[in-house]
């Protein structure tokens, strides 16, 4: 059994791509923004294991999503991000 081909017109897969785009962009804000929050719940030493443990983040992904949540609340934007 074949599967069903779609084809999308070009200005059907940007609008896609821009629509995922925003709700991605949101979500690492808030990601991040809530990694802000809980590391400033842990105990001083808590926190890498917290990230393995509980969220499976590694040290560098939960620096990165912090990073921009705090350069996008300093009112960077998103274009300003590497």
């Amino acid at each position: 059994m074949q599967g069903i081909t779609v084809t999308h017109t070009l200005e059907q897969i940007e609008s896609e791509i821009k629509a995922h785009s925003q709700y991605v962009t949101a979500s690492i804000i808030a990601i991040g923004n809530a990694l802000i929050e809980a590391k400033g719940q842990l105990v001083h030493g808590d926190w890498e294991g917290w990230l393995t443990n509980r969220v499976n983040f590694s040290q560098r992904t939960a620096n990165n999503f912090m990073r921009i949540a705090r350069e996008i609340s300093a009112g960077s934007s998103l274009s300003a991000l590497p």
